[in-house]
């Protein structure tokens, strides 16, 4: 066992048989590493440690300021070895490739490698090629590169910068649960004058199909403000599909058109590739893409794409707000076995259902609406979450738009925010979870116009508590 000690400044050397650990080698050992510091470490295939072997655990360490040129990991290097990181940070690596290789700064996980990360921190880490230009790729993985198995949960991940995969790149299987990807930052790499690589996935970015016999999925997971032109949340270049559940994808974002150019769809930005999402909260999700066919409800069972209601998105509280669509509005049955607490060691559900993303809130939680995509002759759905059970909970419309609408003297004179004329689309009845649903086919002859909703509850003497729920509009587009 290593405790409490500093292994700063290591040089892994350049002889071949030296090339590695400049800080700790570990060769088919298990030990317990707890509550040390690696420091500016620097060279080898794994400047701070190299493993090969064993089943090492990590727990309270700080791994940081690590360099490494034309080799692989300024942090971390593992290979044919099971190894468990708890309560780790990982800051500030830089890993400067050559001739497109080297890819990974903090940490690398060779095909022999099973990685586990719990509750640890990836801030500021950096990969990036030596030439400026004409190098075969880009640089991938500054926060994790992995080839094995990867299961990461109730870890943070900012400030990352690369070419992709700025917090994860996988080829391997990887489980992602419970986790917080802010302000990630992925840049295109030109090979030559004509052709660039990378500027996908700045959070997460996937290569090539699972693994036979691995998993790939992400759950109760939040993306915010990480940039890049493709797939700033979660980029997978596959064939097969990747779960996805009980996630946020919003406000990631990435560079303005060139002239000439088409502007990168905002959805786009959020993720790309074949993502099977069931209950998340994605921006623009239902927003149709020109000369695309419309998104149609049942595609993304359970989502929408309501504002989340972030405390500070802006500087990086990604709490949720009382009147979140996000609160209790997850699938609690879709949550991975044995994931028990949320991201700040939280119950993992407390209210009705679970929270979208990694922080479960202990507020009390205010009605709120969100609609599917309406396509004519589809099936949508219409949900409110967080009434009370058995509560009769009002839904109404407008083409008119939001403002300053009509009061309600059934409901004591409570102001709506959707314009006259407002048209009442359906009542119905809450169900024990507070959750009351309307499915609905859009009609063929619907006008192709944008909807503006709102529903209201009626409470008090009179009527004289009522509440009304935020608004939601969707455009309605005409089945192809």
């Amino acid at each position: 066992m290593l405790d409490g000690f500093s292994i700063i400044a290591g040089y892994g050397g350049n002889a071949p048989a030296f090339d590695k650990g400049g800080g700790l080698f570990i060769a088919n050992g298990s030990p317990v590493i707890r509550n040390c510091t690696f420091r500016y470490n620097s060279y080898g295939y794994g400047a701070s440690a190299h493993i090969d072997g064993g089943s090492p655990v990590f727990e309270d360490c700080v791994i940081k300021d690590g360099y490494t040129f034309s080799r692989t990991a300024s942090g971390i290097w593992v290979d044919n070895a099971t190894v468990i990181f708890r309560r780790c940070d990982f800051v500030n690596h830089y890993t400067v490739t050559n001739f497109g290789a080297n890819d990974g700064s903090a940490y690398y996980a060779g095909f022999g490698a099973d990685s586990t990360f719990l509750n640890c921190n990836f801030v500021d880490n950096q990969i990036g090629n030596w030439f400026a230009q004409g190098d075969s790729s880009g640089s991938y993985g500054a926060g994790i590169f992995n080839f094995g198995d990867l299961l990461v949960e109730g870890c943070s991940f900012s400030g990352g910068f690369g070419n992709g995969g700025s917090a994860i790149c996988s080829y391997g299987g990887m489980i992602v649960r419970n986790s917080r990807f802010f302000d990630n930052f992925a840049r295109p790499y030109p090979i030559n004058s004509f052709v660039d690589d990378g500027d996908v996935g700045a959070a997460i970015c996937v290569f090539g199909n699972t693994p036979a016999g691995r998993v790939r999925s992400v759950d109760s997971s939040t993306f915010v403000f990480n940039y890049c032109d493709k797939g700033a949340g979660i980029y997978l270049s596959s064939n097969d599909t990747m779960p996805v559940t009980n996630c946020i994808l919003f406000y990631n974002d990435g560079p303005n058109a060139l002239p000439g150019e088409d502007q990168t769809p905002r959805i786009k930005r959020q993720f790309v590739g074949n993502l099977d999402l069931q209950n998340c909260s994605v921006q623009e999700l239902w927003k149709k893409i020109p000369n695309e066919d419309p998104e149609e409800a049942n595609k993304y069972p359970g989502s929408h794409d309501s504002d989340p209601r972030f405390v500070d998105w802006q500087n990086g509280d990604l709490h949720l707000l009382a009147d979140s669509p996000c609160l209790n509005s997850g699938a609690t049955n879709l949550l991975p076995p044995g994931l028990n607490d949320d991201f700040d060691g939280n119950a993992r559900v407390i209210g009705s259902q679970v929270d979208l993303g990694c922080y479960e809130s202990s507020l009390t939680a205010v009605p709120s609406l969100v609609a599917t995509s309406m396509v004519t002759e589809v099936a949508s759905t219409i949900s409110l979450f967080n009434a009370q059970p058995g509560e009769l909970v009002h839904i109404t419309y407008s083409f008119a738009g939001l403002g300053n609408g009509p009061f309600v003297p059934q409901l004591g004179g409570l102001q709506l925010d959707i314009l006259a004329p407002v048209t009442l689309f359906r009542s119905l009845n809450a169900n024990a979870s507070g959750h009351a649903l309307a499915s609905f086919t859009v009609p063929a002859n619907a006008p192709l116009v944008s909807v503006y909703l709102q529903a209201a509850i009626r409470r008090g003497p009179g009527g004289s508590a009522s509440v009304a729920t935020n608004t939601v509009s969707q455009t309605i587009y005409l089945k192809p």
